[in-house]
């Protein structure tokens, strides 16, 4: 499938140990996004918190009811930090 160069990518993060927000802003701080020109509301791509997402990042085993096709979901397994 050939995608679009002016597409947006909207994605919410899913974590069954943190909300979507606060993952959010977390890779917001980490990633210094303020200083990545493609990265902001109305840029190619942004995090949301909001159900307006076109692509998600679920973390772990969190099953959330998405909206979205498949093909547009990524996967990871990650360690709580909070468990150490």
């Amino acid at each position: 499938m050939q995608r679009n160069k002016t597409q947006m990518f909207r994605v919410k993060i899913f974590c069954p140990f943190n909300s979507s927000e606060n993952c959010k802003e977390t890779y917001e701080i980490i990633t210094q996004s303020k200083e990545i020109e493609f990265y902001g509301e109305n840029k190619k791509i942004y995090i949301t918190a909001d159900n307006d997402y076109t692509n998600a990042i679920i973390i772990n085993t969190i099953m959330p009811e998405l909206k979205i096709p498949k093909e547009n979901v990524l996967g990871l397994a990650h360690l709580n930090p909070f468990n150490f």
